[in-house]
């Protein structure tokens, strides 16, 4: 009895840490449909520009820049892939969108995962990809996403259409970060205090403990983590984005 009252308690404690995560994204690598050249500097804004590791969320500057991959604009349609350079089952995608200027240009688009029986370039999305998340509207500031189910792939490619705006369409990255999960259906989940869950499956549990909420997660197809309110109401979520304060009446916790 004591041994099982002092799993839970660790369990519980590790369900509230914070944990190191890799992003396996970093510096691999990618192509775009076409590649965006800055008259100010004639600098091309590679697809390598979105896994750099450089979070910095404008598209230019004359002396630094580029610091985003961009495409060139009102193409047909857009997109732009990443080679993981092996399988993984892939946990959650971050994506960053521009903050200067035209952030609306990161929406309606689809991010699909490919496991190839021929990992080139050429090859790579020549068979049936799965879906891993549409986005319908335009993406906030920082978007982190799970699938919408258990994926394991090697290839990442964001894909949309050409939209009218009155500043031009094209597709822009500022950073792509991907995190990997080795044990899918185990793991923790981190308390978040910087980020805010908006996109909800539907899937409450009432008078529950945190424990077996984030069970309830990790069971659950697409969720990226859940709230806990003071009464004990469980929540699942499968996006987040970043927010400046706490959350009012409720926890938000996040696959980590």
């Amino acid at each position: 009895m004591k041994i099982t009252n002092y799993l839970i308690t660790f369990l519980s404690f590790l369900v509230q840490s914070f944990a190191f995560r890799e992003n396996i994204a970093l510096n691999k690598n990618t192509i775009q449909s076409s590649t965006y050249l800055f008259w100010s500097n004639y600098k091309p804004a590679y697809a390598s520009y979105a896994v750099d590791g450089n979070r910095e969320q404008f598209e230019n500057d004359p002396v630094g820049g580029p610091f985003c991959a961009s495409t060139l604009s009102n193409e047909a349609n857009y997109w732009w892939a990443i080679d993981l350079g092996q399988e993984y089952t892939i946990n959650m995608i971050t994506l960053y969108n521009r903050e200067d200027c035209c952030d609306y240009r990161l929406t309606d688009f689809q991010l699909f995962i490919y496991n190839p029986s021929i990992n080139t370039w050429t090859y790579y999305d020549q068979q049936q990809g799965q879906l891993c998340f549409y986005q319908a509207v335009a993406a906030p500031s920082v978007l982190t996403i799970a699938c919408n189910q258990l994926i394991r792939g090697r290839f990442i490619k964001l894909y949309k259409k050409h939209h009218y705006f009155p500043l031009r369409d094209a597709l822009t990255l500022c950073e792509v970060e991907v995190f990997a999960d080795q044990t899918p259906y185990k793991g923790l989940y981190c308390k978040q205090t910087n980020k805010q869950p908006i996109l909800s499956l539907q899937k409450i549990l009432t008078k529950t403990t945190r424990l077996r909420c984030a069970i309830f997660c990790r069971k659950t197809d697409s969720c990226l983590g859940f709230t806990m309110t003071v009464d004990g109401t469980c929540s699942l979520f499968q996006t987040s984005k970043y927010s400046a304060g706490s959350h009012v009446g409720s926890i938000y916790f996040e696959r980590c």
